[in-house]
């Protein structure tokens, strides 16, 4: 039975090599310097006290993905997440849907993510809110996790996938650390065949640094990695619907740099988080969605073997 590792801060790792040619990048993207001032700065002007947190005061700014907690529900029931399972969460960013694995189902969860600021703001707030025993944070790769070979029962990858140039690498990470019969749930904005999105998009400022693709293209990589598919399931509706319920703010699109009006409150949302020009970027997101260029996608698999 595995054992989790009680930590009150996130788990020392060598340096992360740069081995996808994206790894640099990403950090630089999803880095500020300033996070932990705007998230505790953020709850405490809705009202919550960063002394007594728990995983639900949270989850208005921690779920990073379209369709937020009910997405990570679906995760959840998608991968058969329950008490005792294993998790690894590959590119976990605040540990979000972690959070949600660990604290309001049971499991023991390893998130994994190559972003420094990501991974000691996780760690503590997990700390914060009692959940430091059953989620473990390391910074590594999710092309090279460092985790046991074959110690986990479920792998997720959420919204992680735009970011990652060589995907059959991390999929193979995947099958290497899952249990035989393990499964894979991925939840990202797949492409479809058409026109290129606009950008920004809030995983990449420029097409230079986004690398998404099909549904066909995920499914040859899952399989050369030794997975079979169970289920695909295109969350464009959901999204959509998401996304319209944004505060107007979001929905409308403010400008690059746009700052909240002179004495405002930051909202707490995930705009926190990804910085003032959220909206803009949701925005994109949006229109690429309802053009039929972009889709957010949940691709469940199995890995091979007995």
């Amino acid at each position: 039975m595995h054992t989790a590792v009680q930590v009150c801060r996130a788990v020392e790792q060598p340096a992360v090599e740069d081995t996808m040619g994206s790894v640099q990048a990403v950090v630089d993207h999803y880095s500020s310097g300033t996070l932990r001032e705007r998230v505790f700065a953020a709850l405490r002007g809705a009202g919550k006290d960063p002394d007594n947190l728990s995983a639900a005061d949270l989850v208005p700014l921690d779920q990073l993905h379209t369709g937020g907690v009910e997405a990570t529900e679906e995760i959840v029931h998608d991968a058969g997440i329950g008490a005792g399972t294993r998790v690894a969460d590959f590119g976990s960013g605040l540990c979000g849907p972690a959070r949600i694995f660990a604290g309001r189902h049971g499991a023991v969860v390893h998130a994994v993510d190559v972003t420094p600021e990501f991974v000691d703001l996780s760690a503590e707030l997990n700390e914060r809110c009692g959940l430091s025993s059953a989620i473990t944070v390391t910074r590594a790769s999710a092309a090279d996790s460092r985790l046991e070979a074959g110690a986990f029962d479920a792998v997720t990858l959420i919204h992680v996938g735009m970011n990652v140039a060589d995907k059959a690498r991390v999929f193979a990470e995947a099958s290497r650390v899952l249990h035989p019969q393990g499964v894979f749930a991925i939840y990202d904005i797949m492409a479809r065949d058409g026109d290129a999105p606009e950008y920004p998009m809030p995983w990449a400022a420029a097409a230079g640094d986004s690398f998404v693709r099909t549904v066909v293209q995920y499914d040859a990589a899952l399989a050369g990695a030794g997975f079979a598919v169970d289920s695909t399931r295109d969350r464009s509706a959901e999204a959509l619907a998401f996304l319209d319920r944004a505060p107007a703010r979001a929905a409308a699109g403010a400008p690059q740099g746009a700052e909240a009006p002179a004495g405002a409150e930051a909202p707490l949302g995930p705009e926190v988080v990804m910085g003032p020009d959220m909206g803009r970027r949701l925005a994109n997101l949006r229109r690429a969605i309802a053009s039929g260029v972009l889709a957010p996608t949940v691709i469940v698999a199995r890995r091979a073997g007995r």
